[in-house]
């Protein structure tokens, strides 16, 4: 299980590194985006779509943190980073667990492995590797 964990890592941190870089890159439409899939798909009423934009945001601050735009790759503590973006992303599924039904906890699971499948093994924010 270790190594899912690690290959979402590194998915992840090469795909959040990617389009930290990218010129037209815009957070906050990304972040928009993805909590307006998780209200249509989840159901969630207008309390918990705010508070999981809340969740969404700050696992997105957390996850780019450690990349810098023009960053020599070999200067990067792949380790530090790794275990910070897993104490982020353990912290941002406890925070959907409890701000979520049971019912529309699952549903989130499901949309969490549909990611994986998608991108061929690479999870999104809050992707389990167990």
């Amino acid at each position: 299980m270790k190594k899912i964990g690690l290959i979402l890592f590194a998915s992840l941190a090469m795909s959040v590194g990617a389009m930290a870089q990218m010129p037209n890159f815009d957070r906050g439409e990304m972040l928009k985006n993805m909590t307006k899939q998780q209200v249509e798909r989840l159901k969630l009423n207008e309390e918990q779509a705010a508070k999981m934009l809340v969740l969404n945001d700050s696992l997105m601050s957390s996850m780019m943190s450690g990349f810098r735009p023009g960053a020599d790759m070999g200067q990067v503590d792949f380790e530090a980073m790794r275990a910070k973006m897993e104490k982020a992303r353990e912290k941002y599924t406890k925070g959907v667990k409890a701000l979520l039904t049971e019912e529309q906890y699952k549903e989130f699971e499901k949309m969490q492995k549909e990611r994986m499948q998608r991108f061929g093994g690479q999870g999104g924010p809050g992707a389990p590797n167990r």
